[in-house]
């Protein structure tokens, strides 16, 4: 890669390698680039992955307008209809910053292909070789917004004195059950705490 991509500046090419495209998107990649973006559920692990040539933070403006038209041709409103959910567009962010428009088609297919859970159909992954499809199969990627949805339901299923398998709860296992809801909510706690130590590293740099 080294000795091909000189060559390729001097012929005004883009290299495109696999190194960038299981690269973890980073939070402080500010919405005022064009490139790749991600819109989370609120109430699911389904996310919808964009692209756009323009700021991003321009094209989440215009979901958010064809939100408040109801639009039967987006893809968010469609979710919202068939599932009854909301759409979170201020937990959107960037997922790469791209500039060039053939890249950014091959990197919106790479990372819709990357998440099982998409609101986008497969369609737009179809461009991608097999061999690339094979290869991001095993680095599948799960929403942040997923693993928060699933401790809450699995927290709310507990307390409601369910089993996770759907079964009730009996009573003597009623202190397990306390135990297992303080771990979770230890785990969330931590997790905050978590965010914002990352969050303040982030400001000092």
């Amino acid at each position: 890669l080294h000795t091909v991509r000189p060559l390729a500046t001097d012929s005004d090419l883009n290299i495109f390698s696999f190194q960038c495209v299981f690269q973890c998107a980073k939070d402080n990649i500010p919405l005022e680039s064009q490139g790749i973006y991600e819109i989370p559920c609120t109430s699911c692990e389904q996310t919808y992955v964009g692209r756009t040539n323009r700021r991003i933070s321009c094209r989440i403006q215009e979901h958010k307008a064809a939100i408040n038209r109801q639009e039967p041709t987006s893809t968010l409103v469609q979710h919202m209809k068939q599932r009854g959910h909301k759409i979170d567009l201020t937990g959107s962010r960037t997922l790469a910053k791209i500039d060039h428009e053939k890249s950014r088609i091959y990197r919106e297919a790479i990372e819709i292909e990357k998440r099982p859970h998409t609101m986008n159909t497969r369609d737009d992954a179809q461009r991608l070789p097999s061999t690339w499809k094979t290869a991001l199969a095993a680095h599948h990627v799960i929403p942040r917004t997923a693993k928060k949805i699933r401790r809450k339901q699995r927290l709310s299923n507990i307390e409601r004195g369910r089993c996770l398998d759907g079964c009730t709860a009996s009573e003597t296992d009623h202190t397990e059950k306390l135990k297992v809801v303080n771990h979770i909510r230890t785990e969330l706690c931590m997790g905050v705490r978590l965010r914002k130590r990352t969050a303040l590293k982030t400001e000092n740099v």
